[in-house]
């Protein structure tokens, strides 16, 4: 998980913080306002929690599509993008949940959040994915 983390922070630059074991609550105490790209503060998480999983914070280089089809994500996906287009190509990872994150290029900072359909989330600055 520490060579993931250091991946994420030195090759891709992307901001990250310790999560629960399988999990997605942060075991820092601010949580993603703690995420960093600096080596010895990650190592420091990971020698501390060695099994963590890796969390991403959104805002920095990329915003979340997050969808979660348990809460009607598939459905509203197949809405929009019938009354629209479809969404672009981009990376995706499959979730724990079964869902899927679609991840955007974004500017530094991009602050959007919530819900923009049933089962559908935007993640940006002060939101996070777990990897």
């Amino acid at each position: 998980m520490l060579r993931a983390a250091l991946a994420y922070a030195s090759r891709l630059g992307w901001p990250v913080f310790p999560c629960r074991p399988r999990g997605k609550e942060p075991l820092t105490e601010h949580g993603v306002k703690d995420a960093s790209t600096d080596e010895n503060t990650i190592r420091s998480w990971w020698s501390r929690w060695p099994e963590a999983n890796v969390a991403l914070a959104a805002g920095f280089a990329f915003i979340v599509v997050d969808i979660d089809p348990r809460n009607g994500g598939s459905e509203s996906i197949l809405d929009i993008e019938s009354a629209h287009e479809p969404f672009p190509r981009t990376v995706t990872a499959q979730t724990g949940g079964g869902g899927w994150h679609y991840l955007y290029r974004a500017p530094v900072g991009t602050r959007v959040r919530g819900s923009i359909a049933p089962g559908v989330d935007m993640k940006g600055a002060g939101g996070y994915i777990a990897a």
